[in-house]
């Protein structure tokens, strides 16, 4: 048996969420046995939770007692986005012993599934980096050092010159989420930021105004497009 760790709701909250409106409790979860092949059954350790605001879509108006079930229910199946496992036992050849899975299951540390809507995560998951970045040497050396031909994704949380940092090192055509800039709420003066740098496309002569026209309906043009009289 396995011991799984499970947080319910005991009751609908009343204003902010009290301790007491949640519980801890410890259920015992059979082993996953190669003859029970037939029920294609996984079981996952819970790595990381990933929280969004709790939404109990039960009645208010029932009593504890009749709605306890639904309850406990409605917390463990939405109020988590997603969870990341790693399966630990199972006779289902589509999760195999030691794969990685995202998907939903609640507060849980332990969990039993058949595999719906379970997410399998690729084999060949990169071996992501991590540094604190307050206490690095240089940030621009490490973030080389880390990814010298440069970075295809970077999602921004921190602002400041950290940020131009970063900024520096996108490859071409790389993505960037903008999610704050906490490094300078709460400034008095604005911080300077990078300058922008854009390309142009320029024309000689007011005379080759429609050739150059004719360029940018052709993508002829690499950046803004300009004529030089």
């Amino acid at each position: 048996m396995v011991q799984a760790k499970t947080w319910s709701l005991t009751k609908h909250f009343d204003g902010f969420p009290k301790d007491s409106d949640l519980e801890l409790k410890v259920e015992e979860l059979p082993l996953i046995k190669l003859s029970e092949q037939p029920q294609n059954n996984s079981l996952e350790h819970t790595c990381f939770l990933f929280l969004q605001t709790l939404k109990a879509h039960c009645h208010h108006g029932r009593k504890l007692d009749e709605a306890r079930h639904l309850i406990d229910r409605c917390f463990l199946s939405s109020s988590v986005v997603l969870f990341f496992c790693r399966v630990i036992q199972s006779n289902n050849p589509a999760f195999p012993v030691g794969s990685h899975v995202i998907g939903r299951c609640g507060w849980r540390t332990h969990t039993v599934c058949d595999g719906t809507d379970l997410i399998p995560i690729m084999p060949d998951w990169p071996q992501d980096e991590a540094f604190n970045y307050k206490t690095v040497g240089s940030l621009e050396e490490t973030l080389k050092k880390a990814s010298p031909d440069g970075y295809d994704c970077f999602f921004e949380n921190v602002g400041g010159p950290s940020s131009s940092v970063a900024l520096q090192q996108m490859k071409n055509f790389g993505r960037i989420a903008v999610c704050g800039a906490i490094s300078t709420y709460n400034d008095t003066t604005p911080q300077t930021g990078g300058k922008l740098q854009c390309r142009e496309h320029i024309t000689q002569g007011f005379e080759k105004m429609p050739a150059a026209f004719m360029g940018i309906l052709k993508g002829e043009n690499v950046g803004k497009a300009i004529v030089a009289i």
